[in-house]
């Protein structure tokens, strides 16, 4: 679950619930480098000239030192049920909180790893809830004025957030080639007294897991963004709390956002399932066959 900037609350339902559909957004990820462009063809029309190899990628490193943290966290997290699970099914209650106004809303939220989500939510259990649905670099918005698409920003703050988020990083992200991974030492985080592994992953953002001490749960993950509109860091803090076991997998369920130092946003879980199946349909174009 991914939460991010809000809009202020206003007393209008409607308007509250249009206006925290931000909380299922965040910040944008910077561009990919630009591909460069190749060689031109020899003159001579009869040479042929051979492809080139393309250029292997740089390995994942990582430091020795970190490698006991991060097997240990993983197997906290569940081991093979964490590393294995495809989908997340989570039921509980979404908090807004700051930008001049606060609230909550009810939510369902299924979840297919590593890129899809739909996640339906309302101001009360009986009214007609609002619904975002992400599939890659594609989304909707339906609530009972229609269905729209979603604006390419909003879905690259989705992707963004979700590509940082618990699952991802410590199942896909971490591991991708090029990403350098490094033992920080120790220090407190929210009071708890934490181990701290460095990344840089392979785009160059730099992230940083607090690990706890005491049962190698994540504690935080702090990652940043260059805003060139304001020429300085945008930084991101999510906060795992309250472990409990589902299915084999350790599973936090109060999850609280951070961003540049101000808490906006927080998740309370009170179901979850995991491995759900869904049907096909459930994350398409909802203007399609419906």
């Amino acid at each position: 679950m991914w939460i991010g900037y809000t809009r202020r609350l206003v007393t209008n339902p409607s308007d509250s619930m249009r206006l925290i559909s931000a909380l299922t957004l965040v910040l944008m990820a910077g561009s990919a480098p630009a591909v460069g462009s190749q060689s031109p063809a020899p003159a001579d029309a009869t040479a042929q000239a051979a492809p080139a190899a393309p250029a292997s990628p740089a390995p994942t490193r990582i430091d020795p030192k970190a490698k006991p943290f991060l097997d240990r966290t993983l197997q906290a997290l569940g081991g093979r049920a964490f590393l294995d699970f495809k989908t997340l099914t989570t039921h509980g209650r979404l908090f807004s909180l700051g930008g001049g106004g606060e609230g909550f809303v009810y939510y369902d939220s299924q979840t297919q790893y590593p890129d899809k989500r739909r996640i339906a939510y309302g101001l009360n259990k009986k009214g007609r809830p609002i619904v975002i649905i992400n599939n890659g670099d594609q989304g909707w918005e339906i609530d009972r004025m229609g269905q729209i698409h979603l604006e390419t920003s909003e879905i690259k703050q989705w992707r963004f957030a979700n590509r940082y988020g618990l699952e991802n990083l410590l199942r896909l992200t971490i591991h991708e080639p090029g990403v350098l991974v490094q033992s920080a030492g120790s220090d407190f985080v929210n009071n708890v007294n934490v181990d701290i592994i460095d990344v840089i992953d392979a785009r160059g953002t730099q992230i940083k897991l607090d690990l706890g001490r005491q049962a190698g749960l994540p504690v935080q993950i702090s990652y940043r963004r260059w805003d060139p509109a304001i020429n300085d860091w945008d930084e991101y803090d999510d906060l795992y709390a309250d472990y409990r076991v589902f299915e084999g997998v350790n599973t936090p369920m109060h999850i609280t956002r951070m961003v540049n130092g101000e808490r906006v946003s927080e998740v309370y879980r009170s179901t979850v399932a995991y491995n759900d199946a869904y049907p096909a349909s459930l994350f398409t174009d909802p203007g399609i066959g419906h």
